[in-house]
């Protein structure tokens, strides 16, 4: 997973270099049309969301089913989620981290924000 989000990072900044776009979310709106063809349609450069997620769920799925049978799955991703899961703190943080990127992703966008 850590191999999509670099080569995503390597492919989105030499696209954006090459092509002359400002891949920043809140300057979207100053780019040329060829923003969206060039750098947003392309799935090699939006990848990296989907590879976290699909850590996150790895993560969740190890430590649900420790919980539920008892057999570790995975080690490094169960004490990750042990890790996170053991203090409450870690768990609160996670979840007000997220909300506040998802605010942040949305309404960066806005001019009204």
């Amino acid at each position: 997973m850590f191999t999509f989000i670099a080569i995503n990072l390597c492919l989105a900044t030499y696209i954006a270099y090459y092509n002359d776009l400002n891949a920043a979310i809140v300057a979207a709106k100053d780019n040329s049309p060829d923003f969206n063809y060039y750098y947003h349609s392309k799935p090699y450069c939006r990848i990296a969301p989907y590879a976290i997620g699909i850590m996150i769920a790895f993560i969740i799925f190890t430590y649900r089913r420790h919980n539920e049978t008892g057999e570790i799955f995975d080690p490094f991703a169960h004490k990750i989620g042990q890790g996170i899961c053991s203090y409450k703190v870690a768990e609160i943080f996670c979840y007000l981290a997220g909300i506040a990127l998802i605010d942040v992703i949305i309404f960066g966008e806005m001019d009204a924000y």
